[in-house]
């Protein structure tokens, strides 16, 4: 696993994403590096062992981008959704005005 500042990496049991700020070099040796994340914490060595996934900087930035774009999809009311929701607000005005 090759790790960069500015990558983004998910944690062992945990669901959101941290950024990695900055990583410690302690010899020669990759397994004892050490790297500190965007909440603060200091991720011991060997990270590997900490880590169930990672991804680049703009890979992160793509995957919330498409997440967005999911969200606003599902948000948003096809035109369909929006006749339907219209004709049944008319009925239920010409109904009260009935009364």
């Amino acid at each position: 696993m090759i790790l960069f500042v500015g990558d983004y990496v998910r944690m062992v049991n945990e669901d959101h994403w941290l950024q990695i700020k900055e990583i410690h070099f302690h010899d020669h040796l990759p397994e004892n590096n050490t790297m500190t994340l965007s909440d603060g914490y200091v991720c011991p060595a060997p990270v590997d062992k900490y880590i169930e996934e990672f991804r680049s900087e703009n890979e992160h930035m793509e995957a919330i981008a498409a997440e967005v774009r999911e969200q606003e999809e599902r948000a948003a009311p096809t035109a369909d959704k929006w006749e339907e929701n219209y004709y049944a607000d008319a009925v239920h005005h010409a109904e009260a005005s009935q009364y």
